[in-house]
């Protein structure tokens, strides 16, 4: 039970109390206004209040009936008994308890007139024209629908209800749970989109373990199957970085729809296309989340929603621009803005996939060419030739949007100021009828001087009257204005002012609110009038300074408002995890609820859901995750169902690597994920070319059960070539050569058993038993040598949190270890070694700085096959790959990155490295004066088959006596694919 319960009950009782009271009001209220109608003088009498006993606050309300100095003793002590009623609100949504506290004053306002010549106007909120707004598609440059929102917020143009299609559907939603559009603009500014949008690197690499990582960063197509079964994939994509992304905003945003999307700020309509029946399907209920992600589900790039029987995928289709939609709102006002793309010209129809855009953009033009005519205004900037796809300079489509829509305002004001004037004039079209004059009460002095201004015309101008009204109300200045035509034809009007709050006082009913202040909200709305709009501002602040203090589900459950010391008073409710219900994969159960931050009873919260939700992705077989709170009906608590995709347990992972080393070589692992329910990894890979063949069979736990300790079993079997490189003495001392004189092979086979733990998702400390058999040989040997046999125990830890393997833009990698041999075996073979190496990645915009030092020792016993070396592109410039050897190494190196601006096919970078370092074959030889330094350049493209590396590079060393500079040759290095 959640800990407001005791709270309800006892408010339930108060409430049976309250419905008592009121009922005695509403008759006596009636009889106060009988006697009122013979008084044309409207006041105020004294605030007069009781105190009710109520745990958080007593509630005051004052009696603000209108009454007249006539008035007797007998009435004063009938209101007197009135004042005990105080305001009742509705539990469902704190917008509707504004109406109640004000209708708890409207109410003492009755009318008893057979002759229709009393009306008052009021909630004007509700009956004002209502102004809908249609977004359309058009991937980026839809984000100049923010731009058009922000200058229709600063020019107060109401938007009540809002359609999106598509990108549309984004800035819809964002808007529609509580986001300003200057709050947007800068969450749009600061998102990385190329990120979000990428295909290749659709997960943050920072959400799996080390394991997983290391079997990912060497894969280049999955294959997946189900019980042996291939499973075809729905799309290349299934976006869970843009999800995740768009969850985090949903559950961080100031209303929460709970299934009915009406109960946003905004009534929110996602407009989508369900493949089954090719229709165009317009979703306002169930999973907000699910919507918008259905609405811009591009087909073949991101994966459909399925929603009961329906397939949907993006609403672009068909209604790219959904004015269409808006009429179930039956607004009085459309807008529909327009950022489609345009048609790719003659010369970009060189290759399939524009042109099979183009042939889909010439279906929707058909469905889109209506918009213009069924909108009322109708906005189409010019984004000039801006892709779709190009998600750079997005403040620039912004300022398009804010700077073309100015010229619209004055329209959408003219239109909506016509149609407020024709309702006020259908209203009050009975009691304005042959009026010659008017009696004015209440008003405040500039409106007051308007409005008497209008006594001066003969006859009464009643157009102008309607003018001035429209004006007044539209300012929601007043919470009423009573209009009563005398007899004499001239028309009594009286306006009842709204309350100034004195003070806001904020109460939590959970008490789980700590170190929050609100006292900037007091002070910012104290003497504010209590009308709609300063009562949405307030709410609305409370909840955005509770989310920004990782309260995501405090809400608003309750408001009260004391008319006697004008104190407008919010109890605010923490919601708790009431259950959590896992549905699609039974076998999963048990790893789905051990990767979740967040269990029954404690504080719900968007990190701990969207962290949760990204830990259950990381799973290598279920895809598809929903996640679905709902508010339980009873309590104050979250009911999360968590809905998950089985898509198969088995896969085969392809590895690609070709370069001047090794040339062409393959990657290939067969995996059983989950062998045993319980998470269990079932692996067999092999791995090589003509120069190196790899093997190994392994099992391993990446979680023991419900813990963070990690296990593996591993056979393995490895033979590798390696190239004996000489450095060759030239007549001129400033150069050396460098000359192949042999190769030697290494054959190594043995067993492993790890155990560990897991560093949060970033790294692990283990140790691990190692068993192995090894030879080697040169291949000038005719016999092969025996194997021989050592035992060792390693002590290492791994902590990894680059982003990416290649063109890492942020993070580190640590590895460090210390082997040494556990027994003694036949061929008593001993030795130790110690192991430590760092770099990280340092990025300023495009520019990246990567730091990196290695250093080694072993003892003199340490096998050949055991042994440091360096060389190669990635390496050491100016050497080939294992060019020196030994058992003592010491490596430093610093590399400058810089991203193109523009691209070559691909993403390009270009790179220049300094190496310096080298390799000794025993710990007593070291001397710095043998230090070589490599320094080389690199042009490197980031490509769907892994990045493609071609640059060249030379070493050199430091000469004395006399001092000098001996150069090596240049060398030439390439490599196209993944490191395996």
């Amino acid at each position: 039970m959640c800990s407001c319960r005791i709270f309800r009950l006892y408010w339930f009782f108060f409430r049976i109390r309250n419905k008592i009271m009121n009922i005695l009001f509403k008759h006596i209220s009636n009889i106060l206004f009988e006697i009122e109608n013979i008084f044309p003088v409207p006041k105020k009498v004294n605030n007069i209040h009781s105190k009710n006993d109520f745990k958080y606050k007593n509630i005051h309300k004052k009696n603000p009936i209108i009454n007249s100095t006539h008035i007797t003793p007998l009435l004063i002590i009938i209101s007197l008994f009135i004042s005990h009623y105080p305001v009742e609100c509705k539990q469902n949504d704190y917008r509707d308890k504004f109406y109640e506290i004000i209708n708890s004053k409207n109410e003492k306002i009755k009318f008893n007139d057979s002759e229709n010549s009393t009306f008052i106007l009021n909630d004007f909120n509700q009956w004002r024209p209502k102004v809908a707004l249609a977004l359309s598609g058009g991937g980026s440059r839809g984000f100049t629908q923010i731009g058009i929102l922000k200058t229709f917020e600063k020019e107060n143009i109401p938007i009540d209800y809002i359609v999106g299609t598509s990108i549309g559907a984004v800035v819809a939603g964002m808007y529609a749970v509580g986001y300003s559009p200057f709050e947007m603009d800068s969450i749009i500014r600061n998102t990385n989109w190329n990120d979000i949008s990428a295909i290749a690197d659709e997960e943050n690499r920072s959400d799996y373990f080390l394991d997983q990582k290391l079997i990912r960063d060497r894969s280049l197509l999955t294959l997946r199957f189900k019980e042996f079964r291939f499973v075809v994939p729905e799309a290349i994509s299934v976006g869970n970085k843009f999800n995740a992304f768009l969850q985090r905003l949903i559950w961080n945003g100031v209303y929460h729809d709970n299934g009915n999307f009406n109960s946003l700020r905004i009534p929110f309509k996602a407009v989508t296309t369900d493949l089954i029946s090719g229709e165009t399907k317009l979703l306002n209920s169930g999973s907000l989340i699910n919507a918008i992600k259905a609405s811009s589900s591009i087909p073949l790039r991101y994966t459909p929603v399925r929603i009961d029987s329906m397939i949907l995928v993006d609403g672009g289709l068909m209604a790219n621009i959904p004015v269409k939609a808006l009429n179930e709102f039956n607004p009085e006002i459309k807008v529909a803005v327009n950022t489609v793309s345009p048609l790719l010209k003659y010369d970009e129809l060189d290759k399939p996939w524009n042109i099979a855009d183009q042939v889909v953009s010439i279906l929707m033009k058909k469905f889109s060419d209506s918009a213009s005519i069924d909108a009322d205004i109708y906005l189409q900037p010019d984004l000039g030739d801006h892709k779709n796809t190009d998600f750079n300079n997005l403040d620039s489509l912004i300022n398009i949007g804010e700077i073309y829509s100015k010229q619209f305002c004055n329209q959408i004001k003219n239109k909506y100021v016509k149609i407020l004037e024709q309702k006020i004039n259908q209203k009050l079209s009975s009691l304005i009828k042959n009026i010659n004059a008017i009696q004015i009460n209440g008003f405040y002095t500039p409106d007051s001087l308007l409005l008497q201004n209008l006594n001066g015309n003969n006859p009464f101008d009643n157009s102008k009257f309607i003018s001035i009204l429209a004006n007044i109300v539209t300012k929601d200045i007043y919470q009423s204005v009573i209009f009563k035509k005398l007899p004499n034809n001239s028309l009594q009007i009286n306006a009842i002012q709204y309350d100034k709050i004195k003070k806001i006082k904020i109460f939590d009913a959970s008490s789980s609110l700590t170190n929050i202040s609100f006292i900037d909200i007091n002070e910012l709305f104290s003497d504010s009038l209590l009308n709609y709009k300063n009562f949405i501002k307030i709410s609305e602040s409370i909840l955005k300074k509770l989310r920004k203090a990782g309260f995501s589900f405090s809400e608003i459950s309750d408001v009260n408002y004391d008319y006697g010391s004008s104190e407008l008073q919010y109890i605010i409710t923490t919601l708790k995890i009431k259950s959590i219900k896992i549905e699609g994969a039974e076998n999963y159960n048990f790893l789905v609820k051990r990767e979740l931050n967040f269990s029954e009873g404690h504080t719900a919260s968007a990190d701990n859901l969207v962290d949760s939700w990204e830990n259950i992705n990381s799973l290598d077989f279920i895809s598809n995750v929903e996640m679905n709170l709902q508010k339980d009906s009873n309590d104050s608590c979250l009911n999360v169902t968590i809905k998950v995709k089985d898509i198969g347990d088995q896969t085969i992972r392809l590895g690609l690597r070709v370069d001047n080393e090794r040339f062409s070589q393959l990657g290939i692992d067969l995996i059983q994920e989950n062998f045993n329910n319980l998470g269990t990894r079932l692996a067999l890979r092999y791995s090589g070319g003509l120069r190196n063949q790899s093997v190994n069979l392994k099992a391993e736990n990446t979680r023991i059960f419900n813990t963070f300790l990690t296990s593996a079993l591993s056979l393995y079997y490895n033979n590798i070539n390696k190239y004996i490189y000489q450095n060759v003495i030239t007549s001129n001392r400033n150069k050396f050569d460098k000359k192949r004189i042999g190769e030697t092979i290494e054959e190594q086979h043995g067993a492993s058993v790890m155990l560990g733990s897991q560093i949060e998702r970033k790294g692990t400390l283990s140790g691990t038993l190692r068993y192995e058999n090894f030879r080697n040989w040169n291949d000038t040997n005719e016999i092969k040598p025996h194997f021989k046999s050592f035992a060792t125990i390693k002590i290492s830890t791994i902590f990894d949190t680059e982003d990416r393997t290649d063109f890492a833009v942020e993070g580190s990698l640590i590895d460090m270890s210390l082997e040494s041999s556990l027994f003694s075996t036949k061929d008593k073979i001993s030795f130790s070694k110690v192991y430590f190496h760092y770099h990280s990645n340092n990025s300023l915009g495009n520019h990246t700085f990567k730091p990196s030092v290695s250093f080694g020792f072993a003892d003199i016993t340490t096998p050949i096959t055991e042994f440091y070396s360096i060389g190669g592109q990635d390496l050491f410039f100016g050497m080939r790959e294992d060019e020196i050897r030994g058992r003592q190494i010491a490596l430093a190196s610093l590399e400058y990155r810089y991203k193109l601006p523009f691209t070559i096919f691909f993403d390009t970078y270009s790179s220049l490295r300094y190496d310096i370092g080298y390799v000794w074959e025993n710990f007593e030889t070291i001397k710095i004066s043998n230090l070589q330094h490599g320094l080389g350049g690199i042009l490197a493209f980031d490509t769907p088959v892994g990045p493609a590396k071609f640059s060249i590079g030379r070493s050199f060393f430091f000469l004395k006596n006399p001092n000098a500079v001996s150069w090596g040759p240049v060398f030439g290095y390439f490599s196209i694919g993944l490191k395996l």
